[in-house]
């Protein structure tokens, strides 16, 4: 036997042996039903499931164990992902800022995976590309970023802000780290430490501006430290604004700060991956006035339209200065030629990433099944449920709450000395009393800042509900101490 006839006949077992990753299409949709079953009751079940819970204390995990094959490789998993911790998707948790995951997504999921399209390049994939864009398109017009902006979709806030402050540094590619100067403040979410680390920008100078009572930048205060550092020879370059910060939810005066940043010649950076999208809401829009200046904007849709984890963008007032921060000619890629129109290019050009995940799906079937209004209403419902509780925790007398809540994320409180008789009748009192009492049904975020506020209730998520409907026939006494 030849050299060769030993390797056809090598590979002819090998292939035999490899043939069970063809699935038939019956195959596939067995190993579907399989998934569906025990899934159909996560989305059932999911909005009155404990915030947080061990495997035992958890309703829904138990109800899936019961009903699973432990055999069967896919409904074991499915029981496995449900083990303990934290349930994003349920209707008590309140902690750090829940993602709800609408299964409209999970939909998207499915079909991007079987597709299993290279989204990065409009020639190796014109739909996946189309829908990317198409999504893009609609942020920059939402927060009036003008004709000429653009962005991509990123795993979430993090590598959203990385993008933006690439794009930023592109303005000043020439001018070395030691001269530049940045500005942020305390409160400034920590993935901007992150990307200026990655980006080798911590030689530069990191300002923290000052902020007002209510934990926002201040303005004046910029604009006294910006002539400071020029006065002083340093190039001062960035301002990273937020809107809605993580620790309280704050939102710096973006038009003041868009002000300074104009007469400065600063690039503004708005970290709007929480808060971005309660600009749908009406009563809302006057809180963002002044983002439409911003020269930069990282967004989250896995916050502000409840979709899984791992979706976020960044957005760039002039897409080209992104382009141009990011884009690589390689020898086995097509020529680019001028630039393409919207809805054919590429997104790979406007990103870090490369391989990426084919997210826009997510989203963009999520808007043509519900509409945009669904989610406006959404968020403008957690906004005044977010005062409606601020006011009824102003009223208990040991509850301090730090201030109303720009956004309905945060509601900062601290518990003393507590003694009080709840009749149900009063919902807002039995709702501190769940608090308190049913820690594995409410998640809550422990939390220490400059005013020693210890508990964060977040309250965006869609399922958001303030009491299990069982516990609303009885009083309640409550009689706690809290340090």
């Amino acid at each position: 036997m030849t050299t060769q006839d030993s390797l056809q006949k090598e590979i002819a077992k090998l292939r035999l042996r490899a043939a069970g990753l063809e699935l038939s299409g019956e195959e596939f949709r067995r190993q579907i039903q399989a998934a569906l079953g025990p899934l159909s009751l996560v989305v059932d079940r999911a909005a009155d499931s404990p915030g947080y819970a061990t495997k035992a204390a958890n309703p829904l995990s138990k109800q899936i164990n019961g009903a699973v094959n432990p055999q069967d490789p896919i409904q074991k998993m499915v029981a496995d992902q449900l083990r303990g911790g934290m349930e994003h998707a349920s209707g008590g948790f309140m902690g750090y800022i829940p993602c709800g995951g609408l299964p409209s997504a999970a939909v998207a999921d499915l079909i991007t995976s079987i597709t299993n399209k290279y989204s990065a390049f409009n020639f190796s994939a014109p739909g996946a590309a189309a829908a990317e864009n198409e999504v893009i398109d609609w942020m920059c017009q939402l927060f009036a970023l003008g004709s000429d902006a653009w962005g991509c979709l990123t795993s979430g806030g993090t590598m959203a802000m990385l993008t933006c402050l690439l794009a930023a540094r592109e303005s000043v590619a020439n001018v070395p780290a030691e001269r530049l100067a940045i500005y942020l403040t305390d409160q400034t979410h920590h993935s901007a430490h992150r990307s200026l680390k990655a980006m080798g920008l911590l030689s530069a100078k990191i300002r923290l501006v000052a902020t007002d009572e209510l934990l926002r930048m201040d303005a004046a205060e910029l604009s006294r430290v910006v002539q400071e550092d020029k006065r002083g020879e340093l190039l001062p370059f960035l301002v990273i604004a937020s809107a809605g910060t993580t620790n309280t939810g704050a939102i710096d005066p973006l038009e003041d700060i868009a002000k300074v940043s104009r007469g400065q010649q600063l690039w503004m950076h708005v970290d709007a991956a929480y808060g971005g999208f309660f600009i749908l809401c009406e009563q809302a829009k006057g809180l963002f006035r002044g983002i439409e200046h911003a020269d930069s904007i990282a967004v989250d849709q896995h916050k502000g339209m409840f979709l899984p984890q791992g979706t976020g963008a960044s957005l760039v007032r002039n897409g080209e200065q992104l382009k141009a921060a990011l884009h690589e000619d390689a020898d086995y890629l097509p020529e680019q030629g001028a630039t393409p129109p919207k809805l054919e290019r590429s997104p790979g050009d406007y990103s870090f990433e490369l391989t990426r995940h084919n997210r826009a799906p997510r989203i963009k079937l999520s808007l043509d099944l519900y509409g945009e209004e669904i989610f406006a209403a959404a968020l403008s419902e957690k906004l005044l449920l977010a005062r409606w509780l601020f006011a009824e925790l102003s009223q208990i007398r040991g509850v301090l709450v730090f201030c109303e809540p720009p956004l309905p994320t945060w509601i900062c409180c601290r518990f003393e000395t507590l003694t009080v008789l709840l009749p149900l009748s009063a919902l807002p009192m039995l709702a501190v009393c769940a608090l308190l009492l049913l820690p594995d049904w409410y998640w809550l975020t422990p939390l220490v800042v400059t005013f020693d506020l210890p508990l964060l209730l977040a309250l965006p998520m869609f399922r958001f509900c303030v009491l299990p409907v069982p516990f609303w026939d009885c009083d309640v006494l409550v009689d706690v101490t809290l340090d």
